[in-house]
């Protein structure tokens, strides 16, 4: 098979549908120290991230407009602005103008810049940047997230983190979970079938609770029956905060596209600091919790992976509302307007 023929059933799997506007994890904050460089890859375009000397971090197009180097193989930061490998052409990290050309009898500024792009770190501890298909500045503002960056919290980063690289998916999939309550019986094994017992929408927020019957042991090891629940909060298409009520841990799921067939995925988990935590104990407690989390997204993924986009599907009687509601909220991310479907 070739490359033409494999992208080309991608294409017809994932519908066409491209990639939605918002906020999108790009990595953590932790990981991009004052000074450094990264060349990165998302939305379909070539990026180079940095973070300047004021501890701000930077996204611009990744191409030197001069001769075409690649800003992220190389370059370097100069105070809060990128300069160039190839022929040290500096640009400025407030609005990608040029600052410097380093040689000649008179050093003469072009008026070519570099594309900047909106990013931000948040909660001290994702890296986030704004996409639109069309270009434009951020139509919402940066949630506050739970329970992240707090001092009640434990660091997040990086032993409650993982990331799983680029899969073949559509980012939409992952939200769509939120209005899922039947999918937690067959992919993550509860004993019963849940029960979405919220729905509601707030513009580009989306929030939902689901119950199911979970089995809990006792100190002496009796199993018995009890009711959880997973309450989630969905900023967008991109960020996905659920929190679970029988222990309270938090987790933020981010799906980034990398282009219209691949996403970027992101785990990273939240535990709040309990009075009575043993520090002798509390790494292996937090690594069994992280274990646990990472071995459920790993049952979506093999759906995630395989599925087909369909803009209408069969649907049974009583998840028809919540797909549905969930379909018109996640339009209003998108470009175009899909076929049949009313708008908010």
């Amino acid at each position: 098979m070739t490359n033409t023929q494999r992208f080309s059933g991608v294409d017809e799997r994932l519908g066409g549908k491209g990639m939605p506007s918002g906020w999108f994890q790009i990595g953590w904050t932790g990981d991009l120290a004052i000074g450094e460089v990264k060349p990165v890859h998302y939305f379909g375009t070539d990026l180079v991230l940095f973070r300047g000397e004021d501890g701000a971090p930077r996204l611009f197009d990744a191409y030197c407009p001069h001769l075409g180097a690649h800003l992220g193989y190389g370059g370097c930061v100069v105070e809060n602005s990128i300069q160039c490998a190839f022929h040290g052409w500096r640009w400025s990290g407030d609005d990608g103008s040029n600052l410097e050309v380093p040689y000649g009898d008179k050093a003469q500024a072009t008026k070519k810049r570099l594309r900047k792009w909106h990013v931000a770190d948040l909660n001290d501890t994702f890296i986030v940047a704004w996409f639109s298909p069309d270009g434009g500045d951020p139509t919402w503002d940066l949630p506050v997230l739970k329970g992240f960056g707090t001092p009640e919290f434990y660091p997040s980063h990086p032993n409650l983190s993982h990331y799983w690289g680029t899969r073949e998916m559509h980012a939409e999939w992952i939200s769509e979970n939120a209005v899922d309550y039947a999918h937690f019986r067959y992919v993550h094994r509860t004993p019963e079938v849940g029960r979405l017992t919220n729905l509601e929408v707030d513009g580009h927020i989306m929030r939902s609770s689901v119950e199911f019957e979970i089995s809990v042991y006792g100190p002496d090891g009796t199993r018995a029956m009890k009711t959880a629940s997973d309450d989630l909060v969905c900023y967008g298409i991109g960020l996905v905060e659920a929190e679970f009520s029988v222990d309270g841990f938090i987790h933020l799921q981010s799906q980034t596209p990398v282009d219209e067939t691949h996403c970027d995925l992101f785990t990273t988990v939240a535990i709040a600091r309990r009075e009575d935590d043993d520090p002798a104990k509390v790494e292996v407690r937090h690594a069994r919790r992280m274990e646990r989390e990472l071995k459920e997204v790993a049952s979506d993924l093999v759906i995630w992976e395989q599925r087909k986009m369909d803009p209408h599907p069969a649907l049974a009687p009583d998840e028809a509302k919540p797909h549905r509601t969930f379909s018109r909220w996640a339009k209003q991310f998108y470009t175009f307007q899909e076929e049949g479907v009313a708008a908010l």
